[in-house]
């Protein structure tokens, strides 16, 4: 039985809705209450009444609400659509409750056409659970002007494609046997808007959700004019938003929800327009579900600052050690704690963004995670999947897949070979210098005359690079080349990384390999790797395994070539392209020329204190090595008001063997300028740690601080810039 009533402003309305989509069994179907000019609808012992027309609750949002009324006493309300949660409900009293459609984007979904079903839980009574149904239709009324401009009432949602599809359409036809030059329609809210024709009679409009809100939520009038050769005719009528089709039933006989109708489905298979082939919801049934291509920006940027601060954080945290960027993004996208944070900034800061209209709602969250978060994630996958970092700063931190070599600060006279004058060519060209052609003009165009150099390993594919970075107006550009070629493989651009391609794409996107993963056993490794440099915990008694305090390194076998364990120096250096390093990486002397997965970077806290007086002690957790160390080097910027009282030492793991490798009060004044170059304020150190060649390498080093005299001056009394232990390490 279809709903009739009687409206005041409006008159009978025919409601067929219902009527197309059949009523479930059970269902009484509403009518109005004449007296009290509600809707009224009847199913098994409750009766529900609703305004007629929703109460405008903000003009400049376009929110929406109703006050509800029932006949039993209310437990819980929750309100949806198809799609989802829509809206939020709150109970009143006991038998009334509130409905809100909070901002335009709740009420657009609502008034697209989509059928909003209210589960109403009753708290008395034999049946308790119903579901009630309604629909939103945005009708034009009021109609006055010349009757010869036919105006149809029926705002018609339709499917306009592009990023927001949603559109909807007002109809207008001139008289019979007759061409308008042109049909206008008019609003303060819009200015004027011309209506579109494909036979000069017939005229559309087609109007964006933000118009309609503007429309309904400012209750002036809709002029309609027409041009008929030199005369003008003019129409108006008012936009009013209705409820329709308002119907009750039991939960155990819920009403039935839309699917895709054949004859659409039909249709959008042919070559014409999706919107020419049903209404807006009958084409959104079956369309396609299409994987998310694109992020939403707002989006984008906050993953992007979330995976920062969770790489910045793992920095300035030995125990946890370095994070690449792949690890925070799926941080950042699968973790509740730190997606829930990312939500509420997101709609602190614009509530109208697609993910946040469902504020309110009891699934608002779980589908921002579902439907934008992690299909965001796996869009920016290939991005973060990069195996040098997101910025050239990651290349010289600490980090466990990449070894380098010193760094080489080149002026026009040290390049001397064709292939490194067309790396820094290349390099140069990366920036807005694209037009430079030859060495001298490169050289010239960069900061201070200068390009850093810098040579590196990656360890999960095993493959060398060299890298040329610059300075051009205080940013940092450059490129990254496969070793030994000209081939660029990575755009250094602001310090960021892009990829080779025209136009460049942030992100590197070289993904990683499967080698140097962490590692307890062999059998986390894959075929043809080893798990080396494990850190376990034993019981002191029995010699018992007791558990794994750091990781190990899948690594593989290198081949044997006559340069491993050859002699090396830095006249006879090793092949970086086999993968070998040599061993002297603080003496600078004679080594031998060791697998590079035998070296490693590891990073202390960001800051450390320097004490008043006594000592403070940092550890650091070394793994993935082979078993005893080489030579070790410390690097760091030490900051004090006089480094006469400062002393450096470095603890090895097991038996906690200490070696000096700064000594301020021995060196006195004049020792400490001439290794340093001055005696306080802040310095770049690299110093030599003396390491015991019979003992582990692998476990907890601890760097001692010490300070021997009682502070005089400034209280900046501190060792940072991010300070590193690095290690050359060989088979006992």
């Amino acid at each position: 039985m279809l709903l009739r009533r009687v409206i005041p402003l409006f008159g009978s309305l025919a409601l067929s809705a219902l009527a197309a989509c059949g009523a479930p069994e059970g269902e009484v179907i509403g009518d109005t209450d004449e007296a009290a000019g509600q809707l009224r609808a009847q199913a098994s012992g409750l009766t529900l009444w609703m305004d007629p027309r929703p109460e405008l609750r903000d003009a400049e949002t376009g929110a929406l609400g109703w006050r509800i009324r029932v006949s039993k006493n209310l437990g819980a309300v929750q309100a949806n659509t198809q799609d989802g949660a829509v809206g939020q409900t709150a109970l009143l009293s006991a038998r009334r409750f509130d409905l809100a459609l909070s901002d335009a984007g709740s009420v657009h979904a609502v008034l697209s056409g989509a059928p909003v079903f209210l589960g109403i839980e009753a708290s008395e009574g034999r049946e308790r659970s119903y579901e009630a149904q309604f629909r939103l239709l945005g009708r034009l009324t009021g109609f006055s002007g010349d009757r010869r401009l036919f105006v149809l009432p029926e705002l018609t949602p339709r499917w306009s494609g592009g990023p927001a599809p949603l559109a909807y359409r007002l109809r207008i036809s001139a008289p019979r046997g007759t061409a308008a030059g042109s049909v206008q329609l008019e609003h303060p809210a819009l200015g004027v808007v011309s209506g579109r024709s494909s036979d000069g009679r017939n005229f559309h409009f087609e109007l964006t959700p933000a118009q309609v809100t503007a429309l309904y939520a400012r209750p002036t009038g809709l002029v309609f004019s027409a041009t008929l050769g030199s005369s003008r005719m003019v129409k108006r009528a008012n936009l009013e938003l209705v409820v329709d089709g308002l119907a009750l039933t039991t939960a155990a006989s819920p009403f039935p929800r839309a699917s895709c109708d054949p004859a659409v489905s039909a249709c959008l298979a042919g070559s014409g327009e999706a919107g020419d082939c049903g209404d807006y919801q009958a084409v959104l049934r079956c369309l396609p579900t299409e994987p998310v291509s694109v992020c939403e920006p707002n989006l984008e940027s906050e993953i992007a600052n979330c995976i920062a601060l969770q790489q910045e954080s793992a920095e300035s945290d030995p125990e946890r050690g370095p994070v690449l960027p792949l690890e925070a993004l799926q941080y950042c996208t699968e973790e509740g704690d730190l997606t829930g944070p990312m939500f509420d900034a997101l709609c602190g800061f614009n509530s109208n963004l697609p993910y946040c209209r469902c504020q309110g709602e009891e699934t608002c969250f779980e589908r921002f995670d579902r439907d934008f978060v992690r299909p965001c994630g796996e869009v920016l996958r290939p991005r973060y999947d990069c195996v040098f970092g997101s910025t050239y700063r990651e290349i010289r931190s600490p980090r466990f897949n990449l070894v380098t070599t010193p760094r080489r600060t080149l002026v026009l006279a040290d390049v001397t070979d064709s292939l490194t004058a067309q790396q820094v060519i290349l390099a140069v060209q990366q920036s807005s210098h694209n037009d430079v052609t030859t060495l001298a003009e490169a050289f010239e165009r960069v900061d201070q005359g200068e390009v850093n150099q810098l040579d590196l390993w990656e360890g999960t594919s095993g493959q060398p690079y060299s890298a040329f970075e610059y300075g051009a107006g205080d940013n940092s550009y450059g490129a990254i080349f496969a070793f030994g070629t000209t081939t660029l493989v990575t755009r250094i651009q602001d310090g960021d990384l892009y990829d080779a391609s025209t136009p460049a794409q942030l992100g590197c996107r070289i993904p990683q390999g499967p080698a140097w993963g962490p590692c307890q056993s062999n059998d986390n490794c894959a075929a043809g790797l080893s798990c080396n440099g494990v850190v376990n915990s034993y019981d002191d008694t029995t010699g018992e395994l007791l558990g794994h305090i750091a990781p190990g390194k899948c690594v593989a076998r290198v081949s044997e070539t006559p340069r491993l364990d050859s002699d090396c120096s830095a006249a006879n250096p090793c092949p970086l392209a086999e993968g070998l390093r040599c061993s002297t990486i603080g003496t600078g002397g004679d080594g031998l020329c060791r697998p590079i997965w035998m070296f490693g970077r590891f990073n202390f806290p960001a800051s450390m204190p320097l004490p008043r007086r006594g000592v403070s002690e940092h550890p650091i957790m070394v793994s993935g090595l082979a078993t005893v160390p080489e030579e070790a080097v410390f690097e760091g910027i030490l900051n004090s008001s006089d480094f006469t009282r400062v002393r450096l030492s470095l603890a090895n793991p097991i038996y906690r063997t200490t070696q000096v490798f700064f000594d301020g009060p021995a060196l006195g004044r004049s020792g400490v300028e001439a290794l340093l170059g001055q005696r306080s304020g802040e310095v770049q150190v690299r110093l030599p740690v003396g390491v015991p060649g019979d003992e582990s390498v692998n476990g907890e080093w601890l760097l001692r601080i010490e300070t021997v005299r009682n502070p005089s001056g400034s209280d900046l009394e501190l060792l940072y810039g991010e300070p590193t232990l690095s290690l050359s390490s060989r088979w006992d």
